[in-house]
């Protein structure tokens, strides 16, 4: 699947766990972090926040990210207002859009390339 990924613009992540308080990413965010990939996360709230806190860049100077704020059907809402948003874009603003975002979809990749016990803190 990561050789199709050349083909996406945008990688809508439904994580395994939706609800309550919990953060367990799982390879469906990895997956575009290595493909070099924007990404919208279908997860419990606070999830990219929790990103965040490891290390990880998100894209909030590109599209709203408050619905990381939300949870459940109002999380839904806000997540397809973004989706509608970028579907009207055009092959031209997609282009600019990941040649301006590319040192964040780099350091993202090798942020995770590059983890381990002792590069994250996941406490505190």
């Amino acid at each position: 699947i990561i050789k199709t990924y050349h083909n996406i613009f945008l990688d809508f992540v439904s994580e395994t766990y939706v609800t309550g308080l919990t953060f367990f990413p799982t390879e469906k965010t990895f997956r575009p972090i290595i493909a070099r990939t924007p990404f919208i996360v279908m997860g419990p709230c606070g999830y990219l926040g929790n990103m965040k806190r490891i290390g990880f860049k998100t894209f909030d100077k590109w599209w709203d990210e408050s619905y990381d704020d939300k949870s459940g059907f109002e999380r839904i809402v806000e997540i397809r207002k973004i989706l509608e948003e970028i579907y009207k874009w055009d092959i031209n603003k997609m282009e600019s859009v990941l040649n301006d975002m590319s040192s964040v979809l780099d350091y993202n990749r090798t942020l995770l390339q590059n983890i381990n016990d002792n590069s994250v803190k996941l406490n505190g």
